[in-house]
């Protein structure tokens, strides 16, 4: 069974979009740019439950794409097609961010550092520290406020999406081995293990550091990643034709969006995540799964819309670009109304970027980084 044999997953790209709208959103309100409802900046969790679905989706995504990964070239054409995939993104973001950055360091511009970044002060030290770890990708490792928020602050994500894309060979390659039985058992063990880890870092590590720890460092959150590899070895393994019989997909999907729903109002745990990532790994078998058209066939359902679609391709500039442009924004101090404008611009430029510089920088770096890795660019 080759990857290919499976339908462009338009539904989850589409999802993409709305999980970075909530990080979007979020921010924005947090900066007082677009104020929304308390209640519903407490629904999305600041948008930090979004950004654990995106774990999962990666998982999900680079197992459908890469199941039958093999070391040597497959493993370094893999590598070579992430780094371009994520790097030139982050160092343009980074350009951006390094605008606003250098602003809140003058003297005078406190305000700035903690409004921005939530520090009281910075040192040159610490500027060139956070700087080596968003060039080196190792940001979601330094739980250090002076280290991890300056320059772009959600690269910490990306950082640790580079260290699941590190150890992907490794565990694709021994999982893709194991029967369904051995990972629903692992996915269960799994499950409570990141349960205690998160009990075990707030319990040893108090105040700014722990939490941080718990929402954004990498091995917090691998399980959601690892649930997403599973996911699809399920879905590859039969997963996708169960679903598609009678009402188990609709079930899977509306099922699930409610238990999420629920939980997002609910405030069961904090962190919301521990409760919510295996609902989002059932939310992406779902949506993976066409739905069936009379006369046969199958369509991706309304998230596959070729605007939501394009809007989801585009998600990891959004991501990436919208705290340095939205520092920038905040300067002109705009009022609600603009500030729903600049956050629609936003949306708008993030399409430009994917198809003016992401897209061709990425095949740019793949042509560059082939011939040394072993393999032809495609």
């Amino acid at each position: 069974m080759s990857a290919t044999e499976y339908p462009r997953l338009a539904a989850l790209t589409g999802v993409r979009f709305l999980a970075a709208f909530a990080v979007l959103i979020s921010h924005f309100h947090a900066r007082g740019l677009t104020p929304i409802p308390l209640e519903l900046y407490a629904f999305l969790d600041a948008g930090r439950t979004a950004v654990v679905l995106f774990f999962v989706l990666s998982g999900f995504i680079l197992t459908v794409n890469y199941w039958n990964l093999e070391s040597g070239p497959g493993t370094r054409r893999f590598l070579v097609n992430r780094l371009a995939r994520i790097y030139p993104v982050a160092l343009l973001a980074l350009g951006v961010g390094a605008v606003g950055t250098l602003i809140a360091a003058q003297p005078g511009n406190g305000h700035l550092l903690r409004e921005w970044y939530g520090l009281e002060r910075i040192s040159v030290p610490g500027l060139l520290g956070g700087l080596l770890g968003q060039l080196s990708l190792t940001t979601s490792v330094l739980p250090w406020a002076e280290l991890n928020q300056p320059w772009n602050g959600p690269a910490w994500s990306i950082s640790v999406e580079a260290f699941f894309y590190l150890s992907f060979p490794a565990l694709i390659m021994w999982m893709r081995r194991k029967p369904l039985r051995w990972i629903a058992r692992a996915c269960v063990l799994g499950f409570a293990g990141q349960a205690l880890l998160v009990i075990g870092i707030l319990a040893l590590a108090r105040g700014p550091a722990g939490w941080y720890l718990v929402y954004q460092s990498p091995m917090a959150h691998f399980f959601a990643f690892f649930l997403g590899v599973a996911a699809a070895l399920a879905y590859l393994r039969g997963g996708r034709e169960w679903l598609a019989e009678g009402r188990r997909r609709a079930l899977a999907v509306w099922g699930s969006a409610a238990g999420i729903a629920g939980l997002s109002a609910a405030h069961l745990t904090d962190p919301k995540y521990l409760l919510m990532t295996p609902l989002f790994a059932l939310l992406i078998l779902g949506l993976a799964t066409p739905i069936a058209v009379r006369g046969g066939g199958a369509r991706p359902g309304a998230l596959g819309h070729p605007v939501l679609v394009l809007l989801g391709e585009a998600s990891y500039a959004l991501y990436m670009l919208h705290t340095p442009l939205m520092n920038l924004y905040s300067l002109a101090g705009p009022g609600p109304v603009l500030g729903w404008v600049l956050l629609a611009a936003t949306v708008l430029a993030s399409i430009v970027v994917f198809s003016r510089f992401e897209t061709p920088a990425r095949k740019a770096v793949i042509a560059a980084l082939a011939p040394k890795a072993g393999f032809r660019s495609r």
